[in-house]
């Protein structure tokens, strides 16, 4: 059977408008970014957004820029109105982040947007409102200078569109992150994001990256970061690299807190985030990845940011200059301010400081002496053995336990010296593989609580819950619906049978709700758990319970670092007691 050849058409104005807006206009998050870069474009220094319902229910951004003439208005609305280009040459050297005018365009085509503006020496603004694209009123308004547009019913007419949509809670932590990128990348504007019932995000403006860096991740995380100093040569035409990163041990387990930016622009570049790990070769020993904030200058006619309608992504002219650049702005930063600490990669074999260590009840909390042998005799079903030496295994020399220091940290000695254990970082590794190893067999054992606790828990900490089923399904602790912003809780793991079970499941939360992507649900409940269950620093230990603990350090994957990515150890090796000692 001849099938009839297709008749080709032209497109209704319609269906090219919605085509147009599907490639600008994927979910809130791309609304929020493009107002957010015409305020910025718009000269603003403070800018205000606000969002219900992660942004599907409604959005506004309000700055403090340059406005819009009300005779112009309109016009800001038509395909490929822009402000910012005008000749064809003027592609070669952009200096703003929008500029292919589809902004507004694509958004008042799938949502409701009201605009009102007001340009500074006017005594009046105005107010516009449409519907998907079609206006709807128009009126003379008494508003501050700037601009502020409401968005609402985001692919109302499409819900095909929104069924692609994550839950409220993940549409509202991408807008959450963007916001956070646009901090670091403009330092000198003043930020404000509010969404629903959760804690405002809030930069100063100050022009001071650490400051923001301190909003994201903390004042104590942000005191520890190195700045990049910025090498000022006038004879030099090439990319300067500034910024902020982190020191050796500030570690996370995914990408997510390497920050790019070019020009201002927030950018995903493989050739960037490259040269960024590659920086850090040497500096320690785990497979995790560093965090920063690098921002880098470049010649407009050296970058060429049309590539993608999203504006995100980038090419340069010249790749090896600019991995060059950054790769080795950060290291003779990380040398100069941060000393490479020792790594530890011996082989393992038989040492006069092995001692057997039999297997023993004693072990006060968390990890149990069950399963555990001589190194020489580990039966198959030991974690141990899961964790048997691969490819991929950083591995520890048998070490022989001499004492404790501060109740806190072990002191062993070992064919290079002396060396000392963080007790709780070391136990945290321990405990996380194991974890790590009973989620994915679904072995994690379970203890009913003689009377079930009571907990009262807020909107944010139900979305935590929900979000995070998986884990506390797999600890069968749940937590049961017990009347308004009430839960019952009635089994703990085992591994917190010791511990206060209202603290545990709070503290459990504090650490799921730290942005942070793993690899798997297991990698994440280990994460929450490691740290509570660790044996604590300040405690007292037997001569057995550290001999044990190190024991089972030998036994991890990744016994160098905790997981957090904090070392587990230091090494004094022998040529530094020598010389201490003026022995050589």
């Amino acid at each position: 059977m001849k099938l009839p050849m297709p008749v080709i058409r032209k497109l209704t104005s319609e269906i090219s408008a919605l085509i147009a807006a599907g490639e600008v206009i994927e979910r809130p998050a791309s609304v929020v970014k493009e107002l957010v870069e015409n305020s910025l474009d718009a000269g603003a220094d403070r800018i205000y957004i606000s969002t219900s319902g992660g942004g599907i229910d409604s959005i506004v951004v309000s700055d403090n820029g340059k406005g819009i003439n009300p005779e112009e208005v309109e016009v800001a609305f038509e395909r490929h109105s822009t402000s910012k280009i005008y000749t064809q040459s003027d592609l070669d050297h952009i200096d703003t982040l929008g500029f292919r005018g589809e902004a507004l365009y694509s958004i008042s085509s799938v949502s409701r947007v009201e605009l009102a503006t007001r340009p500074r020496g006017e005594l009046k603004g105005v107010r516009v409102g449409l519907n998907n694209h079609a206006l709807i009123s128009k009126s003379i308004a008494g508003i501050d200078y700037g601009t502020t547009i409401s968005v609402s019913e985001l692919f109302s007419q499409f819900p095909a569109r929104k069924k692609f949509f994550k839950s409220e809670s993940a549409e509202g932590n991408r807008i959450h992150t963007l916001i956070q990128k646009f901090a670091i990348c403009n330092p000198r504007i003043a930020f404000e994001l509010n969404q629903d019932s959760s804690r405002p995000f809030r930069t100063s403006g100050s022009g001071i990256l650490r400051d923001v860096m301190a909003a994201i991740l903390g004042i104590s995380e942000a005191s520890k970061m190195i700045e990049i100093p910025e090498d000022y040569d006038q004879d030099w035409q090439g990319p300067v690299v500034s910024g902020i990163i982190g020191a050796p041990d500030q570690k996370r387990s995914n990408r997510s807190r390497i920050f790019l930016c070019v020009n201002g622009r927030l950018v995903q570049s493989r050739t960037l985030s490259f040269a960024v790990e590659q920086a850090y070769k040497g500096f320690s020993s785990d497979n995790k990845f560093p965090i920063g904030a690098i921002t880098l200058q470049v010649p407009l006619d050296e970058v060429d940011v049309n590539v993608h309608p999203a504006k995100t992504e980038v090419r340069f002219k010249n790749e090896s200059q600019v991995f060059s650049v950054v790769q080795g702005g950060i290291r003779s930063t990380l040398l100069m301010q941060s000393p490479v600490q020792p790594i530890i990669n011996y082989t393992r074999k038989d040492s006069k400081f092995t001692e057997g260590i039999e297997p023993s009840a004693f072990w006060p909390t968390a990890l149990s002496t069950d399963g555990f042998q001589a190194v020489e005799t580990l039966s198959s079903n030991t974690f141990a053995e899961q964790n048997s030496i691969s490819p991929y295994q950083e591995v520890l020399p048998l070490l022989r336990v001499l004492g404790q220091v501060s109740d806190t940290y072990i002191v062993c000695e070992g064919p290079d010296g002396i060396y000392m254990i963080d007790q709780h970082a070391a136990h945290e590794r321990i405990i996380f593989e194991k974890i790590v190893a009973d989620a994915k067999g679904r072995t994690i054992e379970t203890q009913m609580l003689l009377e079930p606790i009571d907990l009262e828990l807020d909107s944010n900490q139900e979305i935590l819950v929900e979000e995070n089923k998986d884990i506390f399904n797999a600890f069968g602790m749940t937590p049961e619906p017990f009347g308004p912003n009430s839960y019952l809780i009635r089994n703990v793991p085992k591994l917190l049978a010791e511990a206060d079970p209202r603290d545990s499941f709070h503290k459990m939360l504090s650490a799921l709700s730290e942005q942070i992507e793993f690899k798997s649900w297991e990698d994440k409940a280990a994460y929450s758990l490691a740290c509570h269950a660790a044996i604590r620093a300040g405690k007292k230990m037997s001569y057995r319970e550290m001999s044990l603990l190190v024991k089972q350090l030998e036994s991890c994957l990744q016994p160098n670092n905790c997981p957090h990515g904090r070392p587990t150890m230091i090494n004094m090796n022998k040529n530094h007691l020598e010389r201490e000692f003026s022995r050589i």
